[in-house]
């Protein structure tokens, strides 16, 4: 090789080397930003009783709230369109928050109640058609505005619900929509003909302790009955028009008791 072409090679790689040196130097340094930041996917930590529901919108021009400096620091692309929850509901009422002392937030920055959501209980189901079941719910849904979670690919969340072994209880994890929810729990479904309630759902199985659940918007179902929804799958609009995130146990109409233990903690989308 040519010494000129030695050298020009050198130079080159001197270049690229300082180049890069330069664009790590640029990067935030760790901790750099407050313990407290604002967590924009979070959607219920359950730590305050209270949440934020954020969704994050990247570029599209719309009108927002200010993010703040560190946020945009983070991505300045980011701009978040935040509704205030309306908060949990259980059924029964008597189920609610409790502490947990191996919360999955033990250890993490603002993490100081170690609470999580828990319905606890007895359901007997009479097997004649009335369904009977255990909802935890989250409202989404601000004023007369459906939630619109098309700006995230999936959610996750925190679930313990241990093995009774219970072969007949099934648990759901459910997104009510204002086409399959009637309009007295904040829907638009006419449900004059039981066609309400087949919610968008994937299955929940028994769990050891407390484990990360994940799931994307294509994992999630209807059953094959009710009021037909338009697209057939969670995508396009129904994403739109969010009412609920519903954790449920049933008996699906089999005679019988089934004790109800299930809880969530630290619900977020992606």
């Amino acid at each position: 090789m040519k010494f000129g072409s030695r050298i020009l090679l050198f130079l080159l790689f001197a270049a690229a080397a300082l180049f890069a040196f330069s664009c790590k130097q640029k990067a935030p340094a760790v901790g750099a930003y407050p313990v407290a930041a604002k967590d924009y996917l979070l959607v219920h930590d359950l730590e305050a009783g209270g949440a934020w529901v954020n969704a994050a919108v990247s570029c599209r021009g719309i009108p927002t709230p200010t993010v703040p400096s560190w946020q945009t620091a983070v991505n300045p692309c980011l701009k978040n369109v935040i509704f205030p929850v309306a908060g949990f509901t259980v059924n029964p009422a008597s189920a609610g928050f409790f502490n947990e002392s191996d919360s999955p937030c033990s250890g993490q920055p603002g993490c100081t109640n170690y609470r999580c959501v828990h319905i606890l209980g007895s359901l007997t189901d009479p097997g004649d058609g009335s369904y009977p079941s255990y909802q935890l719910r989250l409202g989404l849904k601000s004023g007369t505005t459906y939630y619109d979670m098309s700006f995230f690919s999936g959610v996750k969340f925190y679930l313990k619900l241990p093995d009774s072994g219970d072969t007949v209880l099934l648990h759901n994890f459910n997104f009510n929509l204002s086409n399959t929810t009637p309009v007295p729990d904040g829907g638009e479904c006419d449900n004059s003909n039981n066609g309400c309630y087949n919610n968008f759902a994937v299955k929940l199985d028994y769990t050891n302790g407390w484990v990360l659940k994940s799931f994307v918007w294509s994992e999630f179902a209807r059953e094959s009955w009710g009021i037909p929804v338009d697209p057939p799958t969670l995508s396009g609009e129904n994403l739109k028009r969010v009412v609920n995130l519903e954790w449920q146990s049933k008996r699906n109409n089999v005679p019988g008791t089934s004790n109800i233990d299930l809880a969530v903690d630290e619900v977020r989308f992606f």
